[in-house]
C-alpha cells in the first residue's frame, strides 16, 4: 500500500451532543437511553461522510457494538469493535461504562492487533501494520492530563519500535499542543494537523485534540479538518499520507 486515506472521528455515542454546555446538562441521558430517532438522523451524516471521503483506514472513538453500527460495518471489508477498558475492568459492568467501546473499519484486510497500556482507564489501543515498515497506532486518551503524560510515554515506547509510524486519534490535549512535546520527541514523529485547525467543540472549535502524528519519512498530502458536521461533539479529521 503506498498511498493511504485515515479518518478520525470521535462520534461520542451518536448522541447529537455538539458541546454545548447546555447540550451536556440536559441531553447527557442520551448516553444511557439513546433518542433512536436522534440517532437514526446522526447515522445517517455520518454514513454521508464516510461515503464522501472513502478512508481506506477509519478510526471510531466512543461507539458501541449494537446494530445501528451494521451500516458503517457494511461500508468495510473488515471491523473491529472492541470495549476501550481492559479486560477484567470493574468499569465493563457499569451502567454507564458498560459496551463503551472504540472500532477500526479497514476497506482491505491488513494485520490488526490490541494492545493494553498500563495506565488510565480507557487503554485500547489498536496497531495496523499497513507496510512491512510501517504501522498506525490508534487510541482515545485519558481526559486526566497526569493520566495522558503517562500514556504518552507508553505509545511513545511503542512507537519507537517501529521504523515508520503514525499516531492518531483523540488526544484530549485541552492545554495545548505543548502536552505532546515530548512525546514527539520520544517517539521521533512530528505533529501533522494544523495546529489552527480546531477540532472540538463542533459547534464553535476552540481546541486542537484529534490528532495525526507522523514519522518524518511519511509524507502528508493531505491534513483536513472537515468542519460544520454536527454529529458529535468533535470533528472528524482526514489524513492523506503517501508512504
Amino acid at each position: 500500500m503506498k498511498n493511504i486515506r485515515i479518518m478520525i472521528f470521535n462520534i461520542g455515542y451518536l448522541t447529537g451532543i455538539t458541546g454545548k454546555i447546555s447540550e451536556y446538562l440536559f441531553k447527557s441521558s442520551r448516553l444511557i437511553s439513546p433518542n433512536t430517532i436522534t440517532r437514526g438522523s446522526l447515522l445517517k451524516n455520518l454514513t454521508a461522510i464516510i461515503e464522501r471521503e472513502k478512508p481506506d483506514i477509519l478510526f471510531l472513538a466512543e461507539i458501541r457494538n449494537e446494530l445501528y453500527m451494521d451500516s458503517i460495518k457494511n461500508l468495510f471489508a473488515e471491523s473491529y469493535i472492541d470495549i476501550k477498558y481492559e479486560p477484567g475492568s470493574i468499569l465493563n459492568p457499569l451502567p454507564f461504562f458498560r459496551g463503551n467501546c472504540n472500532g477500526v473499519f479497514l476497506r482491505k484486510s491488513l494485520p490488526t492487533k490490541k494492545l493494553f497500556i498500563k495506565n488510565g482507564t480507557k487503554k485500547l489501543v489498536y496497531q495496523i501494520d499497513i507496510a512491512e515498515d510501517c504501522s498506525i497506532l490508534f487510541s482515545h486518551f485519558a481526559l486526566g492530563e497526569r493520566t495522558r503524560k503517562k500514556q504518552f510515554l507508553e505509545i511513545a515506547q511503542i512507537a519507537i519500535e517501529k521504523k515508520k509510524v503514525i499516531i492518531a486519534g483523540d488526544f484530549n490535549i485541552f492545554h495545548g499542543v505543548g502536552e505532546i512535546q515530548e512525546l514527539l520527541k520520544k517517539a521521533n514523529v512530528r505533529l501533522v494537523n494544523n495546529p489552527t485547525a480546531k477540532t472540538f467543540p463542533s459547534y464553535n472549535p476552540t481546541h486542537v485534540i484529534d490528532l495525526f502524528l507522523a514519522s518524518s519519512s511519511i509524507r502528508t498530502a493531505r491534513i483536513e479538518v472537515i468542519k460544520n458536521i454536527f454529529v458529535a461533539d468533535h470533528l472528524p479529521v482526514i489524513a492523506d499520507f503517501e508512504l
